[in-house]
């Protein structure tokens, strides 16, 4: 670690200086502390963390005590902050971390499933026809209703459907602002976004979760969905 930041020590935080990224750092720093996954398609902040990786990353190792992650799903580079294996880093034990909700990790576990099944797929782009027949139809269907719907039935009216789809919106606003999905459409005729290649980060997260979908939804607290 020592060698691969020795010319990072040696120039301090030089790279600050430059115009470029001077004109974009307060966003970078501002998107990447709030959690966000910065892809290629973020262009200019994206090409500016890959032309100053070494920097960025002694910046964040000094002054927050995270690492900054180059990671690479389905031919796709994206980097993000990660806090160190033995705690939060110097956020902790501020309030300024958090990990997802129960009704946030279980539609994250429905758009992995989906994810899988596009993974042919270049574009994997998903509509609410498509959430609805996944909760119906899909692997895990009977979990699914059970936490959406409170148990498993042959019908929803379509004020309960209109529940769960309240609730997904506000989920995928939240993983919109991670760089999880990309918004295509989301108003009350329709929702359409694309799952980006960043949302595996969730499955490094939730991995456990993932595995052992069954044990994780008998611990669910239904109230707290």
């Amino acid at each position: 670690m020592e060698d691969e930041y020795q010319g990072t020590h040696e120039k301090g935080y030089a790279f600050l200086e430059d115009e470029k990224v001077k004109q974009y750092f307060a966003d970078i720093n501002i998107e990447l502390l709030q959690g966000k996954h910065i892809q290629r398609d973020d262009y200019y902040p994206f090409l500016i963390l890959s032309s100053n990786e070494p920097d960025f990353k002694f910046f964040y190792q000094n002054l927050y005590g995270l690492n900054l992650i180059k990671d690479k799903k389905d031919n796709e580079t994206y980097f993000y902050l990660d806090f160190p294996e033995d705690g939060k880093g110097k956020l902790s034990p501020s309030s300024r971390y958090r990990e997802l909700t129960q009704i946030q990790t279980i539609i994250g576990i429905v758009l992995m499933n989906m994810y899988y099944e596009r993974y042919f797929e270049q574009i994997k782009q998903i509509t609410w026809s498509d959430l609805k027949k996944e909760i119906l139809e899909g692997e895990y269907a009977a979990n699914y209703q059970r936490i959406f719907f409170k148990g498993q039935r042959g019908n929803f009216t379509d004020i309960e459907w209109e529940e769960v789809r309240s609730s997904i919106k506000r989920v995928l606003k939240s993983f919109a602002a991670l760089g999880w999905i990309d918004m295509q459409q989301q108003d009350d005729a329709e929702i359409s976004f694309v799952l980006k290649p960043a949302i595996n980060r969730f499955a490094k997260l939730y991995k456990d979760e993932l595995e052992h979908f069954e044990d994780f939804v008998n611990k669910i607290v239904p109230q707290n969905i």
